[in-house]
């Protein structure tokens, strides 16, 4: 009982040291964590050509982008 428990803070340890944490976060530090998250995923779609956007359900789904012609016409390509 006593092995996993500490097994179990370990891991803990170590998985909040993967996201750059050396303790428990408290809400500022989580919501700028979730923010800057947010702005390496915006990134890496822009890049890829796609978007994230919320479908009927509020599930996060992703799109290609649309992409604007002269004339104001958009498209998926």
């Amino acid at each position: 009982m006593e092995t996993s428990y500490f097994h179990s803070l370990e891991e803990k340890k170590r998985l909040l040291a993967r996201h750059g944490f050396d303790h428990w976060p408290d809400e500022g530090e989580l919501l700028g964590y979730l923010f800057s998250l947010e702005d390496k995923l915006d990134a890496f779609c822009g890049a890829m050509g796609f978007t994230m956007v919320r479908d009927c359900r509020g599930r996060w789904c992703v799109c290609r982008a649309t992409k604007q012609v002269d004339g104001g016409d958009s498209y998926a390509p």
